[in-house]
């Protein structure tokens, strides 16, 4: 049954019939019930890629994420789904792999990510996408989809320089000061730092945050306590047996993920020692084995649903014509999550 089928049986114009099923009742409200009759005895339902070529509205979102496994990914993904779902959209998520294709080498070979960035972009452009939103693996400049992909987006988990998109990101830098003060507020001074890669967006920031969190409590910044590795459980231990070996004693450690604090754990057992009895160790993301960790691990639950759903609101608003978020950076809080490996010190 079409639109011309059903004006044809109830005696009216086509134009009518369709103002009528678009909520434009400019007809009297005999023949409003007499096409509504036709409509529910026929069980009549609109085609939505014809009224998608017609208003150049498809209701649809795109979603491009790096690679779903990434840890953090999935949450985010939840939040912006259910609040695009939510609104009456349909989304369309494709996965790069990039942790997968190339592991941890494809961060700067802008080569290789575009090789598979540029053929997603115009896959969603194919389907005539509203919006779009990247998500990112972790924090960098995002470099070639707000240009290309042509319909408001938002950048999540990382940003643009371009100034020309919305992103939204975890606030590291207040994350990284705020468990610096518990650990100083337990009366510890000090305190050791074990990071990621030295350039990583991530281990940048949360040093920043420990640093400012020492300037003023009036700790003097020593970067003999400060440690480098690769996001890894064995890394994490080798940054501490290096830390261990310190003349200065640290009488706690604020590990930058709590994959690492697993290993600055496994290097306190090896020496004898034991997380928030002899050196008190925080972490840093809420990821499932902090809890289960012995003793459970103090660390900062990074918001990753809610900064989904941020996400999706901001692109919402902008598709409603609002400019509040264009070329804007959100920072969200990350939240403080007690548990049993802090001590505190007289």
């Amino acid at each position: 049954m079409t639109v011309k089928e059903i004006a044809k049986i109830c005696n009216v114009s086509p134009a009518t019939v369709s103002n009528i099923l678009n909520g434009r009742h400019k007809a009297s409200a005999e023949t409003v019930e007499r096409v509504m009759e036709v409509v529910r005895s026929t069980n009549y339902r609109p085609n939505p890629m014809a009224k998608s070529l017609r208003t150049k509205v498809t209701k649809t979102i795109g979603i491009i994420a790096e690679d779903i496994a990434q840890f953090t990914t999935p949450d985010i993904l939840e939040g912006l789904m259910a609040v695009l779902e939510d609104a009456g959209y349909k989304t369309l998520c494709i996965n790069l792999r990039l942790y997968a294709r190339w592991g941890d080498v494809w961060y700067n070979s802008e080569e290789s990510i575009q090789s598979v960035l540029r053929p997603a972009i115009e896959e969603l452009k194919s389907v005539q996408i509203d919006g779009a939103v990247y998500i990112a693996g972790h924090v960098r400049n995002i470099k070639g989809f707000c240009e290309a992909i042509g319909v408001p987006n938002v950048i999540t988990h990382a940003y643009s320089d371009r100034g020309v998109t919305a992103s939204v990101m975890l606030d590291d830098v207040d994350g990284g000061y705020r468990i610096t003060q518990y650990l100083i507020d337990h009366g510890h001074r000090n305190i050791g730092f074990v990071g990621g890669q030295s350039d990583n967006a991530h281990t940048v920031r949360r040093l920043e945050g420990y640093r400012r969190a020492l300037k003023e409590a009036g700790i003097k910044y020593d970067s003999n306590l400060v440690m480098f590795g690769n996001w890894e459980r064995i890394s994490g231990a080798q940054c501490m047996d290096c830390l261990l070996t310190q003349r200065k004693k640290i009488t706690a450690v604020f590990s930058v993920s709590d994959q690492m604090a697993g290993g600055v754990y496994d290097s306190l057992e090896a020496h004898g020692l034991r997380a928030g009895r002899d050196i008190s160790v925080v972490g840093y993301d809420d990821m499932v084995i902090a809890r289960y960790f012995r003793p459970g691990l103090t660390t900062m639950r990074m918001r990753l649903k809610e900064m989904g759903q941020k996400s999706g609101e901001m692109l919402l608003d902008m598709l409603s014509g609002s400019e509040q978020y264009q070329g804007k950076q959100v920072y969200l809080p990350c939240e403080l999550v007690e548990r049993e490996s802090v001590g505190t010190l007289n």
